[in-house]
């Protein structure tokens, strides 16, 4: 890995089998660039790109059944007279070292004030809680977004991790209130089988 990238948990937006992406600043104005690296062959490969708005949302991850690797960035415009023709969202396809457009992109997943929010992975989707307290999935096998239904808590506050390969939402209040609110932890599963999502 080259020293002149800074790796910390801030810029580690995901690993999968082996392999971690991260986003580092290039050295150029505004501009960074993700990176995927093998640790364990020491092989890095960069990945450029041409935009230097602000990343909202992003994830990494693996689509099984084409054997490809995925990465998802999401961008808002830093200048003042934004294009709205302009494709907000994109996807690089590592077998074919290409960033194509996301077509069906909600309004919604887009908008975030403070930072970028890093994708949950899990079972060839990418999962981010957005506002109004949803979960919207990213389906790395044809690049399209669907919504999760959202458990009926009273909770303020939520966190998604992976557990046991299933998506789990832990729904927690931050602060000490006179509600006394129990913790909750939910495991998205199918219908039909009762088995994790895939």
């Amino acid at each position: 890995m080259n020293a002149f990238y800074k790796i910390d948990e801030d810029n580690n937006i995901g690993s999968c089998n082996g392999l971690l992406c991260l986003y580092v600043d290039c050295g150029v104005w505004f501009k960074k660039n993700f990176i995927l690296w093998n640790p364990a062959i020491k092989s890095c490969r960069v990945i450029e790109t041409s935009c230097v708005d602000h990343l909202t949302r992003c994830g990494f991850g693996y689509a099984y059944n084409i054997d490809d690797y995925k990465i998802f960035a999401s961008f808002q415009s830093l200048q003042r007279d934004e294009d709205t023709t302009q494709i907000p969202a994109w996807v690089f396809e590592v077998s074919s070292g290409k960033w194509n457009p996301v077509l069906n992109f909600p309004s919604d997943v887009g908008y975030c004030n403070t930072g970028y929010v890093k994708a949950v992975y899990s079972a060839d989707h990418l999962y981010w809680i957005v506002e109004d307290n949803h979960i919207m999935s990213f389906y790395l096998m044809d690049n399209k977004f669907k919504e999760v239904k959202f458990p009926a808590v009273e909770n303020i506050s939520f966190k998604l991790y992976v557990s046991d390969g299933c998506l789990t939402l832990f729904s927690y209040c931050a602060e000490h209130d006179e509600r006394n609110q129990d913790d909750d932890i939910w495991r998205l599963v199918q219908p039909q089988s009762g088995n994790c999502d895939s």
